[in-house]
């Protein structure tokens, strides 16, 4: 495995080789020693598949509360995304700047997003599916967000309005609107 650093610290791109033959093809998605070699703490506890019907949909931009924070490895299994994190760590030098990249099935890349980022993505084709390998594990109760179109974010989307959007993720507060609830908790 090799890793890519991107703009934002802590957040990369992780490349696997691809081994095809007559069979087919096969590569590790995973290898905690090459996490542990690039000195990335990371013990998924939870496998999770997405799966999308329609092109343009967006789910995201979702983070869990501050005492569960998770870290992800994504990687799209079969279709094509557009997939984004974004820095909400609030003494970051980056903090509300955003990275996207594609992912696609059998490219070998997944992005690592470590705790402090939202994450959403885009389909880019119909009939997507997206792996997640999460630690800690989901916790409902915990599930936050920001809203995809937050124009101060102003993520360069690939397709506006999205095809599909859950409710939820639409009602999903700002940026600014989050940090705000963070420093002022509502009891």
């Amino acid at each position: 495995m090799e890793f890519e650093e991107t703009p934002l610290s802590g957040l990369f791109l992780v490349h696997s080789t691809v081994h095809a033959d007559t069979r087919g093809a096969f590569m590790r998605s995973f290898c905690q020693k090459s996490f542990a070699d690039m000195d990335l703490t990371f013990t998924p506890s939870q496998w999770s598949l997405s799966q999308n019907h329609k092109s343009g949909t967006v789910r995201g931009l979702h983070l869990q509360g501050r005492t569960g924070e998770e870290t992800k490895l994504v990687r799209c299994v079969s279709g094509k995304i557009y997939d984004v994190a974004v820095d909400i760590r609030k003494h970051s030098s980056t903090f509300g700047k955003w990275f996207a990249t594609i992912l696609e099935e059998n490219d070998g890349i997944a992005l690592y997003i470590p705790e402090g980022f939202a994450h959403g993505f885009q389909t880019l084709v119909d009939i997507t599916t997206v792996s997640y390998a999460i630690s800690p594990d989901y916790t409902p109760n915990m599930a936050l967000g920001i809203n995809w179109s937050d124009p101060d974010l102003a993520i360069d989307w690939p397709s506006t309005p999205p095809s599909v959007l859950s409710e939820r993720d639409a009602a999903l507060p700002s940026l600014g609107t989050y940090i705000t609830q963070l420093d002022h908790p509502v009891d």
